[in-house]
């Protein structure tokens, strides 16, 4: 009986547990999937910038209180020249999840590739260890600090791209514009550009100028993609021309301003705007492509003030430079043999009445914000892949709203030729958990449609996470039926037959129970050394007395006589 109870509570634990998964494998596969997809890397919540690879001694190295002056771009570059050199020959590793990249040219992909603007950003406590400690720029031009910055948020959200850490303002003092931080009004450009006789303090950088005063930025690059080991792809960014035009004449941000003093410098001199423009987007070519040498695997250009300006006037004094750099871009890619990486573009705020041209570049990704419907973009630019464009706000809101709206957005772009994101950035503000929920629900939701609507990939890349699920969880469901099963047929069965072989035609003897008297409730029970059966008269046929008479030992009968002469029977 015990270990028939045995028996029982296995099979019964092995029911429930294969009715569990029976019940998981005919829900949407978000909830099991996304888990895995989000935690297929070692997470990591907690980051002390004291400890781990890059971190290590970062405690010791603080900063000055003036460390954040006006005149950061000579500080960083005492520092590139040693810093390009140590990346200049790495061998990179493979890139093992390349959904973002295959997404970005057009091929097929078995879920909806994710990764989001800012994705490095105070909101998360990893990164406010360093924020808290180290100023921007410190952490910018810190390669160490850049690598680790720029890693982040992959370890903890699993996400398909990883973005560097580093700003679009960074070229400005290649241009020969000093920048810094000011507390309480962010970047401020220390002699902005009133007239056009300013223009000859800018200066045209040349490839040797990019390498040796950016070369921090490139050994992030090269330390990222190190890091990354082909988890994520890297992406490397610069600023549209027209936006860093605006910081320059501007002096500062557009948040309070309006870029008032920048459009204006556009409309009283349009001779010296062209004049500049092309200055910058020939420095924006050179620094993109050394980023690509550096281990960048796709590139884009970051139009944040795009907004601001009038429909005609973008169409004038910003897209003609941002249709140059994608073409520049990928011819001298080509020219110097490096890989052909997808460039990216995001017209903030313009895109509702941009996208039509930006459709007739050489861009292979357009990011949207959240001003234009999917719809709209989709028949506007049938031939690029679209990149967003969830509203920022969304996620400040209950984990519910955030899976509706997440999955009307992607309903609304399809599965393919598509990259989520959202419509601007991840504010310093938000919850990480909320962020999260985000990720999962991008994942799991296109793992969904992918799964009904995609049936073969003939790509040789192997996904992160299989779609097959289902077939996966009905296996075991079966598997968990048919294990307690075989285990009752052979105790049943098997045991039974090896028995009856070796007694043959000997009489059963039970040596521990009289089971006329287990049976006939009305005879005493009593223990006997023997007791033997008449063949004619046979206990009942109960599972009990099977189970029992299978488990039970027989002496041989040699061993009954000579017990049975012993007693005096």
């Amino acid at each position: 009986p015990k270990v028939m109870t045995a028996a029982s509570l296995v099979g019964a634990a092995a029911l429930v547990f294969a009715g569990a998964l029976a019940v998981l494998s005919l829900r949407a596969p978000s909830q099991l999937q996304a888990s895995a997809l989000r935690h297929h890397t070692p997470v990591r919540r907690s980051v002390a910038p004291n400890l781990g690879i890059y971190g290590k001694g970062l405690s010791t190295r603080r900063a000055s209180a003036n460390r954040e002056g006006l005149s950061m771009g000579s500080r960083c570059a005492q520092r590139s020249a040693r810093a390009y050199a140590a990346g200049a020959a790495a061998e990179f590793p493979s890139l093992k999840n390349d959904l973002v990249i295959r997404a970005a040219t057009g091929q097929q992909t078995e879920r909806v590739p994710i990764w989001m603007h800012r994705q490095a950003g105070r909101y998360l406590p990893e990164f406010r260890n360093f924020s808290d400690r180290f100023p921007f720029m410190h952490r910018c031009s810190t390669p160490e600090i850049a690598t680790r910055l720029t890693i982040q948020p992959v370890e903890r959200y699993g996400l398909d791209a990883a973005i560097i850490f580093s700003d679009i303002l960074v070229l400005l003092p290649v241009l020969g514009i000093e920048w810094g931080m000011v507390k309480g009004k962010g970047p401020c450009v220390q002699e902005p550009i009133n007239t056009p006789e300013d223009l000859v303090r800018v200066s045209s950088p040349s490839e040797a100028d990019i390498k040796s005063e950016l070369g921090y930025v490139m050994e992030a690059l090269t330390r990222s993609r190190m890091e990354l080991d082909g988890r994520a792809t890297l992406i490397g960014f610069s600023g549209a021309p027209w936006t860093l035009l605006g910081y320059m004449v501007q002096g500062e941000g557009a948040k309070t301003t309006q870029a008032v003093k920048a459009k204006g410098f556009l409309y009283q001199h349009p001779e010296a705007a062209h004049q500049l423009l092309t200055t910058i987007t020939d420095t924006v070519i050179l620094y993109l492509v050394e980023q690509v040498r550096s281990g960048a695997q796709m590139v884009q250009v970051f139009d944040s003030w795009a907004g601001e300006l009038t429909p005609s006037q973008y169409a004038e004094f910003s897209t003609p430079y941002l249709k140059t750099i994608a073409t520049g871009v990928k011819e001298k890619l080509k020219e110097q043999g490096l890989p052909q990486v997808p460039v990216s573009v995001f017209p903030k705020g313009a895109c509702s009445h941009a996208l039509k041209d930006l459709a007739q570049s050489d861009y292979d990704v357009v990011s949207l914000d959240w001003g234009i419907d999917p719809a709209v973009a989709r028949q506007q630019a049938p031939n690029k892949v679209l990149q967003g464009n969830l509203d920022p706000s969304i996620l400040y809101l209950p984990k519910e709203v955030i899976s509706t709206h997440t999955q009307k957005m992607i309903d609304s772009f399809g599965t393919q030729r598509y990259i989520a994101n959202l419509g601007y950035a991840v504010d310093k503000s938000m919850d990480p958990e909320l962020v999260g929920s985000f990720v999962d629900e991008v994942s799991g939701c296109s793992m969904m449609h992918t799964y009904v609507h995609v049936h073969t990939h003939t790509h040789t890349h192997t996904p992160r996470y299989s779609p097959s699920f289902p077939w996966s969880t009905s296996f075991c469901f079966v598997w968990c039926l048919v294990g307690p099963s075989l285990f009752f047929i052979y105790i049943f069965f098997v045991e039974n037959e090896k028995k009856n072989k070796k007694q043959k035609n000997d009489s059963l003897v039970f040596d521990f129970i009289d089971w006329r008297a287990v049976f006939d409730r009305s005879a005493p029970t009593r223990r006997s050394s023997t007791s033997r059966r008449n063949p004619s008269q046979s206990p009942p046929k109960s599972l009990f007395f099977v189970l029992s008479l299978s488990l039970s030992p027989s002496m041989p009968q040699q061993q009954q006589v000579a017990r049975s002469q012993a007693s005096g029977v």
